[in-house]
């Protein structure tokens, strides 16, 4: 008669198959998920866990099996082990957060941006400004409509970026851009003129209120929030702005 506590290659099986399990529902729990991913894209994670439920069933039932006792057993336990490798690095990088300056540096610095009418702008449903009432309006949607921002006062939330070629009195609010997952990440900026000595650490999210207004950088327009009040924040929900 077979032990199940003799069939260790399923038994180790099991045991990995159950920290994945773990781990997305984890990743699922209170939107974790949303460090990496679009988070329309959540019925794709939920039926992942579904299917690895499934597979960790399957594995269970097939528990109590003859064992193998032969030489590479160890070796595909070895094997199995690496499995586990990801759940570090992912629970690694839900603790460190969405992506930050670093990333919005060394992107922006190779080209992997987005800029006024190129890689990266999908048109969206036009909408309608208020010259009088403070538009609310995100980083993506300033650049499309930069035109016709123009004068405006505006209202805009993002993290800061302290950039040392900039005049000391300016600074970048910036955020991501993603339509599939974090490794699509597209940065998209705006500068904010304070009008006040006031800094805030790399980062830090802040929502900066004023008039929008238009300049050159580099050659090519970008936004320009002369801001009249600038408040630090908590983070958004989702850290992400969406293409779609």
């Amino acid at each position: 008669m077979n032990r199940p506590g003799y069939d260790i290659a399923n038994f180790l099986r099991i045991l990995i198959l159950g920290f994945w399990v773990i781990a997305f529902a984890w990743l699922l729990s209170a939107n974790r998920y949303q460090t990496f991913i679009q988070p329309k894209l959540w019925p794709l994670l939920a039926g992942a866990l579904v299917l690895l439920i499934l597979f960790l069933l399957a594995v269970y039932f097939r528990f109590g099996r003859p064992a193998s006792h032969d030489a590479g057993l160890w070796s595909r336990a070895g094997q199995f082990s690496l499995l586990l490798v990801p759940l570090l690095y992912m629970q690694v990088g839900v603790t460190q957060g969405s992506l930050g300056s670093d990333a919005f540096e060394k992107r922006s610095v190779t080209g992997q941006t987005i800029t006024p009418g190129g890689k990266g702008i999908r048109p969206r449903e036009q909408v309608e400004y208020s010259h009088d009432k403070t538009n609310e309006v995100d980083l993506l949607r300033m650049l499309e409509d930069m035109e016709r921002l123009e004068g405006l006062p505006v209202s805009v939330v993002g993290r800061v970026y302290n950039d040392d070629t900039l005049p000391a009195e300016r600074y970048v609010v910036y955020r991501f851009v993603i339509t599939c997952c974090a490794a699509d990440a597209l940065p998209v900026g705006a500068l904010v003129e304070p009008g006040t000595l006031e800094k805030f650490a790399d980062d830090e999210w802040i929502r900066a209120t004023g008039i929008m207004r238009t300049t050159m950088v580099d050659g090519e327009p970008s936004p320009l929030v002369m801001a009249t009040k600038v408040e630090k924040i908590d983070p958004p929900a989702n850290p992400y702005l969406s293409p779609f």
